[in-house]
């Protein structure tokens, strides 16, 4: 999704910035709420993206990675940084 894609770029542009030679891969993945003895909670789906590039510091290449984690209509849940 375009707009997804577009939204997460803008969250995570503050923290890495040159998004345009980052690599992007989606998936996505159930949350399953079974717990002993505990109530269960609405199934939901969760979308993962995952942004990587690599950066070159000194005579060294780093990689950079954010992962931000969204829920079914796309909000922001969780947003992760290694730099």
């Amino acid at each position: 999704d375009p707009e997804m894609v577009k939204s997460v770029k803008s969250a995570v542009e503050k923290y890495l910035p040159g998004l345009d030679q980052a690599e992007i891969s989606m998936r996505e993945r159930p949350f399953n709420t079974e717990a002993n003895g505990k109530k269960k909670a609405q199934a939901q789906n969760f979308t993962v993206v995952t942004i990587s590039k690599q950066v070159q510091i000194a005579s060294r290449i780093h990689s950079e990675v954010a992962r931000v984690t969204l829920n079914e209509d796309g909000k922001l849940l969780k947003l992760v940084v290694s730099r």
